[in-house]
């Protein structure tokens, strides 16, 4: 196997082996190498046996590179001058620079996808519960919230039980809060739900990043006002007390409604929001995602940054 090679020469004769340049890949780094002062080189081929790391120089037409006159080495292994090899730094930032702005895009795009709040009363939980919910009274119970900067709503998880040794059928729901009762409109609703074990289980919903208002508190609930059928279906929720006084959650609290199968009711009557406590909270956790610009708009600005370096370059 042949490689280009850049020795020390002096007198006619190759002084050094040590240090041998091998060009183009004389520094991956920078693209120019520096010769000493003052020195002469020579340029050649240099003949490496095949899966060794020594190699023997065969110079064919050499050609001597005299470093007093020039100072710098280029991938090409031709020398030169100090002004070209700026010329050459230059186009080398710029190709860094677009590099840089592609990362620095995607490694944006990562972080906006990865970027996310969770809110989690289960860490202070020890799994009390209260009730009962479901038919034919207590149809709905929820917990309020206060949306924060990450305002997209992926899920929610609930805590639920039956306790009449048949299912409690039901529906997950997201609405605006005015700190008494729900308003407006549904602004999600799950499919059908039930709770089929005595003991507390976990039900989450998944919401499909819904996305809410920065600032503003709304409620997420669940009601079997929907689905009763003239049978009893009861059973209870989990529950996180305030510990001191002090809530578990300070940007919402744990509410509920004997609306029967009357869904109407929750934004037209108020909701009891201090039973058990005042400060109470639901047992639940709350996934939220920053939203994110699309990705074809972030695709968009890589592809300018990166089409705005190369004329940068070829300007150059």
């Amino acid at each position: 196997m042949n490689r280009k090679s850049i020795l020390p020469f002096h007198d006619s004769k190759v002084t050094s082996h040590e240090g041998l340049l091998l060009y183009p890949e004389l520094d991956e780094a920078l693209g120019l190498v520096k010769l000493q002062t003052p020195m002469h080189y020579v340029k050649g081929l240099t003949r490496f046996v095949s899966g060794g790391s020594s190699g023997k120089s065969q110079f064919e037409h050499p050609e001597t590179v005299g470093s007093d006159k020039w100072s710098w080495l280029s991938h090409s292994g031709n020398p030169v001058s100090v002004k070209e090899a700026n010329t050459f730094r230059s186009a080398l930032s710029i190709s860094r620079l677009c590099s840089f702005v592609a990362m620095t895009t995607l490694l944006f795009f990562a972080s906006s996808v990865q970027a996310t709040t969770i809110i989690d009363t289960t860490s202070v939980w020890a799994g009390q519960d209260v009730g009962t919910w479901g038919e034919p009274s207590s149809a709905t119970f929820g917990q309020t919230f206060t949306v924060g900067a990450d305002s997209r709503l992926d899920y929610w998880t609930f805590y639920v039980s039956t306790n009449e040794g048949t299912p409690i059928n039901f529906a997950g729901y997201v609405m605006a809060w005015n700190g008494t009762h729900a308003t407006g409109p549904v602004l999600f609703q799950s499919g059908e739900l039930q709770a089929t074990s005595a003991h507390l289980q976990a039900v989450t919903v998944s919401t499909g990043e819904l996305e809410l208002t920065p600032g503003d508190q709304y409620v997420a609930l669940f009601s079997a006002s929907n689905f009763f059928d003239g049978a009893t279906h009861l059973g209870y929720n989990g529950y996180v007390p305030p510990s001191l006084g002090v809530a578990a959650y300070d940007g919402g609290n744990y509410v509920y409604i004997d609306n029967g199968n009357n869904f109407s009711a929750l934004t037209t009557s108020n909701w009891v929001t201090t039973y058990p406590d005042p400060n109470g909270d639901a047992a639940f956790v709350m996934g939220f995602n920053v939203p994110e610009p699309a990705t074809g708009s972030l695709l968009l600005i890589a592809s300018a940054g990166i089409l705005m370096c190369r004329r940068r370059k070829q300007s150059a």
